[in-house]
């Protein structure tokens, strides 16, 4: 897996090489990354997060798919050509995506405080239409009603939905780095 930090650096490494010193046919490179198994992401998600807790279950179609994919990419050819390794390792890496997802909830919150006047915890279609007056347009319309009726419903569906990003997020890398163990 590598993060996009470091996927960045590289890119922007292999476009700042001098044309001469690309020794790998059609100019092509992988980006290598940090590896890790299923086992070590969550100590370290564990490390962050002491409450944390995972369920492995293998899927036998991602399972053989990621059968295919290599254990490991070669840096050597990077490294030698692009003067590029990779720099984030695990920790970091499972820091900054908790941080960014708490930092998106923390948004989130903060906008849905807002909108929910009555610290009620729950935004009803008054409130939207409020809100929505106040910041966004002047004026009433008929069909207002209906799109913050709508929007209101979409808004807490969403809410839901976030509540699961890290969740599926996690689900996804696990699976991945599951996956990468067994072959």
């Amino acid at each position: 897996m590598v993060f996009v930090d470091d996927l960045m650096c590289g890119l922007t490494a292999l476009q700042m090489a001098p044309e001469s010193e690309l020794r790998e046919p059609q100019r092509l490179y992988n980006m290598p990354g940090l590896t890790f198994t299923a086992n070590e992401l969550f100590r370290e998600i564990k490390a962050h997060l002491p409450g944390f807790t995972h369920h492995q279950k293998i899927n036998g179609n991602m399972d053989k798919f990621a059968k295919l994919w290599p254990d490991t990419l070669s840096p050597d050819e990077t490294l030698r050509d692009l003067d590029y390794e990779p720099e984030v390792t695990l920790p970091r890496m499972v820091a900054a995506v908790l941080n960014a997802h708490s930092g998106r909830r923390m948004t989130s919150r903060a906008g849905f405080r807002s909108i929910d006047t009555c610290d009620s915890g729950r935004i009803n279609p008054p409130m939207l239409e409020k809100f929505v007056r106040k910041h966004l347009v002047r004026g009433e319309t008929p069909a207002l009603t209906q799109t913050l009726t709508q929007t209101l419903t979409q808004t807490q569906t969403l809410i839901q939905v976030q509540t699961l990003t890290l969740t599926v997020a996690l689900a996804l890398t696990l699976t991945l780095a599951l996956a990468l163990t067994l072959i």
